[in-house]
């Protein structure tokens, strides 16, 4: 191929390019055009709306509640309700330092722990003794004994 059959190839190519590029510049814009004006709607005047709502009527009914809501109501026993309270008045209370014996709570175990000092065998008796004249409602189970 010559020189100059080369040139003109390449300069047709390129005018090809350029004529592709602005008719899909074109087929864009058009399609932009039309999308905006698609998504503008009117908004209603304020006259419109006034007499949209007085002609509107409207109606209340009452509903009645019916008598069973699907839960079903217990009543708590007494031991248990005593127990809750007895255990959250000690949690009020915490830390407690008494005589021979500290009392903390361990959110982590969900029981309440007890540093006894020494001598052990006497203070762990004064404990339980506290706890019995105390909080009676609360077994043994609740605390960790150190």
């Amino acid at each position: 191929m010559s020189k100059n059959n080369l040139k003109i190839y390449a300069a047709i190519f390129g005018l090809i390019i350029v004529i592709v590029l602005i008719v899909l510049l074109s087929i864009l814009r058009n399609h932009k055009d039309t999308s905006t004006s698609n998504s503008i709607t009117p908004l209603p005047s304020p006259t419109s709306v006034n007499s949209v709502s007085q002609a509107a009527s409207v109606t209340t009914t009452e509903v009645m509640p019916t008598g069973f809501t699907g839960v079903k109501e217990e009543t708590i026993a007494p031991e248990l309700l005593n127990e809750t309270k007895q255990e959250l008045n000690l949690k009020n209370k915490l830390p407690l330092e008494n005589d021979g014996f500290t009392i903390n709570f361990d959110y982590s175990q969900d029981k309440f722990i007890v540093n006894i000092a020494s001598p052990k065998a006497d203070n762990q008796t004064k404990f339980e003794q506290w706890l019995k004249a105390n909080y009676s409602s609360l077994s043994m189970g609740r605390f960790i004994l150190k």
